[in-house]
């Protein structure tokens, strides 16, 4: 995943303000999409997380949908 990020940051640096813009809103937008499907993950994620770390990272790692609304 990292080379491909690598890889991909040239051609966004490249991009215009309305392109990034576009592709920002196509992320949000696919966000909320989702949502059932990320906080079902989420929830995955969470649980077996418990008792691993702390009380505060679980909270920084949950999502809700109002969370996800913010993103």
């Amino acid at each position: 995943m990292l080379s491909s990020a690598k890889e991909a940051k040239t051609s966004v640096s490249l991009l215009t303000t309305e392109q990034k813009n576009t592709a920002l809103k196509a992320m949000a937008a696919a966000l909320l999409d989702n949502r059932d499907q990320i906080l079902a993950a989420n929830a995955i994620d969470m649980d077996a997380a418990a008792g691993k770390i702390s009380d505060v990272m679980l909270d920084r790692l949950r999502l809700t949908a109002e969370r996800i609304e913010a993103m």
